[in-house]
């Protein structure tokens, strides 16, 4: 039950409601009913607001090719945004043997010149992204190329998804 009268709130309570509002948090005087009154009262002057976390917005999808990119641009439509890797991403380095003998044999990889602009766009894209679908083909390549994307574009694997 809902109190909808104006009445005086007992046991007032200054908050901050999730978009970073100023509220009054209570209890109806009459009722008892939980109350909330948008507004700031001289009880928020001390305290501060939360730090308002940017939603994330629509869903990013990586294919290998500009031309995959705009046929399935073309059927997804809006909501979605298709951008190409243009293949590979990320190789060893040439000038040493990019393998750390001393690591497991661990590669040192690096994001060629010409691939530096992708990354740094898919990077910033799949930073405001809801959902990140990595849309490669479904062979050895195609798995490479998204595990790549994934280390260098920085992709949060909590909202990446491999689609085959």
């Amino acid at each position: 039950m809902k109190c909808k009268t104006k009445r005086e709130i007992a046991e007032p309570e200054a908050t901050f409601n999730s978009a970073g509002v100023p509220v009054t948090r209570g209890k109806c005087s009459v009722c008892g009913a939980t109350v909330y009154r948008a507004g700031r009262t001289p009880a928020h002057e001390g305290l501060t607001p939360p730090k308002r976390v940017k939603k994330r917005e629509g869903k990013l999808v990586i294919v290998e090719s500009p031309a995959k990119a705009r046929t399935v641009g073309r059927f997804l439509g809006k909501g979605y945004t298709v951008k190409p890797s243009i293949g590979h991403v990320r190789d060893l380095l040439r000038s040493q043997l990019s393998v750390d003998v001393e690591n497991n044999f661990k590669p040192k990889y690096r994001v060629p010149n010409e691939k530096r602009p992708v990354v740094k766009e898919l990077k910033k894209l799949a930073a405001k992204a809801e959902e990140v679908y990595l849309a490669t083909d479904p062979d050895r390549e195609g798995e490479a190329i998204a595990w790549h994307l994934m280390e260098a574009a920085e992709i949060d694997p909590k909202i990446a998804r491999r689609v085959v």
